[in-house]
């Protein structure tokens, strides 16, 4: 049978699912845990030190309980940057042999039975400090917490205010605020080649990178896009071009959408070249989302039924260029005697970082 249930009395999915195993058991705990976490305690002391000490604490590891009632300790020698661990062993059908504390190398993954506590610098044998970013998590999910310890940059606005924001116009192009309708407008000119622009530059710089993190083998910087924006003055064939992304248009690196004679695609650029999907809607759909994993693929949503995903050309890297690290670029330009216009409400944006 392709379905099992576990517990089954009646042995849903064969007789094994009636058993209550620690396999069993752990699976069973592991769909409300879908990541290793420390639910209390577990605090690691030991700065200027020869030794870590771990305090007391319990965790959820591999959908076991685990309970430390007394400090751990670990020595700690020569120099570098390790990751401080909960490591457990299994045998071969899954069951528990053992747990203890490990000072591994930051950069080895994470495997079902880890657990990690903390980034640990060690030089000529003593602890210099100790890092709870990347990678502390003190819930099965996602916290508040959670999100700025293990440090994210996002950028969320409804505008309201523009103050902040780079503009650019040609040709009698408008960019302005509309409170009562509760968005920014991008507005052209009845003048051919005719546009407006708005920018949101990052000072720093963001990449879409593939990283060592403890808390997954192969930690994926990924971006996510949501917009949601309307154009108007366009349908299909109509003389307009106008771009949604995050990153520089054309072939420098970005994420996001690109709308071209009334249709809309997702387009991507990695610094050489740019790649769009096939069309996924006409131009006048509001809703937006752009996700990118980097090394992987890059996927579009626009509306209830617009899907696509690209797989090759993806971005990497970043933009050195201050001018090119927009974390908001949206333009309109007509490129006939038509005024078009395009409506900003909300946009936001997420990178995980390392």
């Amino acid at each position: 049978m392709a379905i099992t249930v576990f517990p089954s009395a009646n042995g849903v999915g064969g007789a094994g699912q009636k058993v209550l195993s620690e396999g069993n058991l752990a699976g069973w705990s592991t769909v409300h845990s879908p990541r290793n976490y420390i639910a209390s305690g577990f605090d690691v002391f030991g700065a200027s030190s020869n030794q870590l000490t771990i305090s007391p604490g319990a965790a959820l590891i591999g959908g076991r309980y685990i309970v430390s009632d007394a400090d751990i300790y670990v020595p700690v020698s020569g120099s570098g940057f390790a990751s401080c661990r909960l490591v457990c062993s299994a045998d071969a059908i899954g069951n528990v042999t053992e747990c203890g504390a490990q000072l591994v190398s930051a950069s080895a993954p994470l495997g079902p039975y880890d657990l990690h506590l903390a980034h640990v610098y060690v030089s000529v044998g003593k602890v210099s400090y100790i890092d709870y970013t990347q990678g502390r998590f003190s819930s099965p999910y996602g916290t508040v917490r959670d999100e700025f310890i293990n440090r994210y940059m996002e950028f969320n606005t409804h505008f309201e205010s523009i103050d902040g924001y780079a503009t650019s116009v040609a040709s009698s192009g408008t960019v302005t605020l509309d409170g009562v309708a509760g968005c920014v407008k991008l507005a052209t000119s009845a003048t051919a080649n005719s546009s407006a622009t708005i920018i949101k530059r990052s000072y720093t710089a963001f990449a879409a990178e593939i990283r060592e993190r403890p808390d997954f083998p192969d930690f994926y910087l990924e971006q996510w896009l949501s917009i949601c924006c309307e154009i108007y003055g366009v349908s299909v064939n109509a003389a307009s071009e106008a771009w949604l992304i995050v990153g520089a248009p054309g072939v420098k690196r970005h994420i996001g959408f690109v709308s071209v004679g009334g249709e809309l695609f997702g387009t991507i650029g990695n610094g050489t070249k740019e790649t769009r999907t096939a069309r996924l809607s006409e131009s006048k759909e509001s809703s937006m989302i752009a996700h990118h994993v980097p090394g992987k693929y890059t996927e579009f949503w626009v509306g209830l039924s617009g899907y696509a995903k690209l797989t090759t050309d993806l971005p990497a890297g970043y933009e050195s260029a201050s001018a090119d690290r927009a974390i908001l670029y949206a333009s309109i330009e007509t490129t006939n005697t038509t005024a078009k216009e395009l409506r900003l409400a909300n946009w936001r944006w997420r990178q995980e970082l390392r």
